[in-house]
């Protein structure tokens, strides 16, 4: 009969548990002494352990092993009590100090913070603080195998925990002090966006995150716990291995945060550090480069190469903001000599400009803040384009005068599809009569029916046709013509 109830109250246990959602084994109790190091008493992973600190100068010690890398929170429970007395719990392994609590008996159960570590044995160290407690206290060591989580300690860039790309991490800043360092490889280049995800708190508690590779510091951001997700600027950057280190300061937050890596592959993005002459990315002609500015210093570099000479259009397109943000795009030669510069307004939105006729060769493109108060971090786009319109005939003169004619001569346009020439008796072109030239290798033309002794004022264009329209290139100087 006794093993019959002994039995249905076992089976009550368990259901009690299913019921309560519990997944931890029975409660096992300390086994003294085990006051240093060398005689911990093993702990059972999600199992409690129940141990007394017997006076004030009795120590515990607690080992575990954790066989896959993982979450942990250790649990100090015990029942809540109006008295002075506590315990201080210590987390550590041979090489490092984890994280420590105090626990007041009158506050009762205690969380330590939430933690990452990879697999291994681990030490728990259970004390007095200031007033021993003879009461029972409960230590559960709560593990969950998990591959998003960070591997303590990576406080140190050697010791960065990988970042999947694309893949949430959660991490913990377990002390004022704590900074956790992350690295990820990109395969190419591409865009990049980080995110910094927390739960918004109404707290003063804020973090420092940190964008660099061995060669740059790239950009950093702040995130206070009440403003919760954050994003750091978007940036374009090349293939290669890069770190992430979050940090905090007086004001810490033992909350968890998210870090993800957004990364697209992309070949229309800047690739940082191109802040030097050197650094230059290349600009394909007709094709798009999206780029960002991330601080009031910050400049971005560019280089374009023209096969033939001519004049090229020069877009700089955003998104229409209602700030008074501005970006200077400054075209410049090759011995770094300014050639022409343009204004942008981000309230304005895009904005191009049309260089004069620029020989073959190398050309440059430098973006940067009009005024250093006042940069943006918007996505902006840059386009080069050589200009469709043709030059202006250059060459032009009389070359011979006739009786009521005149034959004039001009230099071939290269790309020209031919040739408008006007001329008047007036300076100012009215009453002009115009002669349409349709073979682009005519280089010469005679005008008739001119007045004799009359003073005659000529110029010279030429067009390009570009799909059924007609582009004007400017008109010459004016050149006089007295018909014999």
């Amino acid at each position: 009969m006794k093993k019959v109830i002994s039995l249905l109250l076992s089976a009550a246990m368990l259901l009690s548990g299913f019921t309560t959602g519990t997944a931890y084994a029975a409660t096992t109790k300390e086994k003294e002494p085990n006051n240093s190091q060398a005689m911990a008493n093993t702990l059972t992973l999600n199992t409690k352990m129940n141990g007394v600190t017997s006076d004030n100068s009795d120590s515990d010690y607690y080992k575990f092993t954790l066989p896959k890398a993982g979450k942990v929170e250790v649990e100090f429970a015990i029942a809540p009590k109006d008295s002075s007395s506590g315990w201080e719990v210590y987390l550590f392994n041979n090489e490092y100090d984890f994280d420590d609590m105090t626990v007041e008996e009158k506050d009762g159960t205690t969380t330590l913070t939430t933690i990452g570590l990879p697999a291994g044995t681990y030490y728990i160290k259970v004390n007095s603080y200031y007033y021993c407690s003879t009461n029972t206290y409960g230590l559960t060591v709560k593990y969950e195998q998990r591959n998003d989580w960070e591997k303590e300690s990576n406080n140190i860039q050697g010791l960065a925990t990988p970042l999947a790309l694309n893949s949430k991490m959660n991490g913990v800043t377990s002390a004022r002090n704590d900074k956790d360092y992350y690295k990820f490889t990109l395969p190419s280049a591409g865009r990049v966006d980080i995110e910094f995800s927390i739960d918004g708190k109404n707290s003063s508690a804020e973090w420092q995150v940190y964008l660099y590779n061995n060669d740059y510091n790239f950009d950093d951001m702040t995130v206070e716990e009440k403003d919760g997700t954050t994003t750091l600027t978007p940036i374009g950057l090349p293939a290669g291995t890069y770190y992430i280190k979050v940090a905090t300061d007086w004001y810490y937050s033992t909350n968890t945060y998210g870090l993800t890596i957004k990364y697209q592959q992309r070949n229309d993005w800047e690739k940082e550090s191109n802040d030097v002459w050197d650094e230059a990315n290349a600009l394909s002609l007709n094709s798009r480069m999206n780029g960002v500015i991330t601080d009031d210093e910050d400049e971005d570099y560019y280089k374009f190469t023209l096969q033939s000479s001519g004049k090229v259009n020069i877009a700089f397109s955003i998104n229409g903001k209602k700030t008074e943000k501005e970006w200077r795009v400054k075209l410049v030669d090759s011995n770094k000599n300014d050639i022409s510069e343009m204004e942008i307004k981000e309230n304005s939105g895009s904005k191009s400009m049309t260089s004069p006729s620029l020989r073959k060769g190398t050309y440059y493109l430098v973006v940067s803040p009009y005024y250093s108060w006042k940069y943006s971090t918007s996505i902006y786009g840059l386009t080069v384009s050589p200009d469709p319109t043709p030059n202006t005939p250059s060459g032009f003169k009389v070359v011979k005068r006739y009786s009521k004619k005149a034959k004039l001569s001009w230099k071939k346009v290269s790309g020209a599809n031919g040739y408008q020439l006007q001329y008047s008796t007036k300076s100012n072109m009215k009453g002009k009569k115009t002669e349409n030239i349709a073979n682009p290798n005519t280089t010469a033309k005679t005008v008739k029916k001119l007045k004799k002794n009359k003073k005659y004022y000529v110029r010279i264009r030429s067009y390009k046709s570009v799909n059924g329209k007609k582009l004007y290139s400017a008109w010459s100087k004016t050149k006089v013509i007295k018909a014999k």
